[in-house]
């Protein structure tokens, strides 16, 4: 609970901010220059890395700077970026760390299992739903035996609405908060449908597994 307030928190003051700022944001979004463009698309990436600032915020500000397509297009490559460098760094560098951050979160219990039923669907899952924080996904990805191309696709695709929703919701505030507010409602009307397909998904998976459970205990009995 403590950790979600925490989280919570973090994203009112974001968004205070933004708000407090909002005219200073705005002229600096307005330059077009080369050194903007790598700024910003670096500072996304290392955001995804090290979330000092919540994510949305910079992928917010991304799609107000390019617009809903190519802002959402940036924020889906840039932390699908910063997912498969986490990867590689823990995979073959930071092995010993990763296990620690594991150990001190008893939630990636649940996401163990799914893995092991199916770990596209068990990724894909985790980054359209925020149940399972992205750096904790990222770090089991890379300590198990879950090849890179299942876990790059699953991200990439995972993470399609969110960024882009994100990229639109930052387009909208540069000139409606009305209009953000909207697109806002529109993605947890969308969060609800996903979560009714994941639990649908869990529930079928779960009566799956006891049926073969029911097959195999006869055959040792024989």
């Amino acid at each position: 609970m403590i950790k979600k307030g925490l989280v919570i928190a973090a994203y009112a003051a974001s968004v205070a901010l933004l708000l407090l700022y909002r005219k200073p944001i705005m002229h600096w979004l307005q330059e077009d220059s080369a050194s903007h463009h790598v700024l910003l698309i670096g500072a996304a990436i290392l955001f995804g890395l090290v979330p000092i600032v919540p994510y949305g915020i910079v992928a917010g500000i991304i799609g107000a700077k390019y617009g809903p397509y190519w802002g959402g297009l940036a924020n889906v490559l840039s932390s699908t970026a910063a997912a498969a460098i986490m990867f590689y760094l823990v995979r073959f560098a930071f092995h010993e760390q990763g296990s620690r951050l594991l150990s001190k979160n008893p939630t990636i219990g649940k996401f163990t299992v799914q893995v092991e039923r199916n770990a596209f669907i068990a990724v894909l899952f985790a980054r359209l739903l925020p149940f399972v924080p992205a750096i904790l996904v990222n770090v089991y990805a890379a300590l198990s035996r879950m090849p890179f191309r299942i876990f790059a696709v699953a991200t990439l695709i995972g993470k399609l609405p969110t960024m882009f929703v994100f990229a639109l919701v930052g387009d909208q505030w540069m000139s409606s908060t009305g209009g953000a507010i909207r697109v806002i409602v529109f993605y947890m009307l969308f969060l609800l449908v996903i979560l009714a397909a994941y639990r649908r998904f869990h529930f079928l998976a779960n009566n799956r597994s006891e049926g073969n459970e029911a097959l195999e205990q006869p055959r040792q009995v024989k």
